[in-house]
């Protein structure tokens, strides 16, 4: 996540938790909690979560990526596998061959 255009409204934060039992973590969006499908095999491991907005990046306690998505405010129970990723910003490509 980079910096934000001017007059953009993107909310920053990040946030500290672990994934529960049955494989998720819960995250205030729009005043309603939203609970992230991490997945089992994560079940009691701390993890950060990056957000801007509603784009959402989760990683590992040890810095790596888990899986990203953009949350969709109609819905309450949002997984890493079935939703958008976040674009990454665009990269130069070099001109030299």
């Amino acid at each position: 996540v980079g910096p934000s255009k001017p007059g953009s409204s993107a909310h920053y934060r990040i946030r500290r938790d672990r994934v529960d039992g049955d494989g998720k973590v819960t995250l205030r969006f729009l005043s309603q909690l939203r609970h992230i499908y991490v997945g089992r095999v994560y079940s009691g491991r701390a993890v950060v979560l990056y957000i801007a907005g509603a784009k959402v990046r989760v990683c590992a306690d040890d810095g790596s990526l888990v899986g990203q998505l953009i949350l969709d405010p109609a819905r309450r129970y949002q997984s890493l596998s079935r939703q958008g990723l976040v674009p990454d910003q665009p990269r130069e490509r070099s001109t030299m061959s």
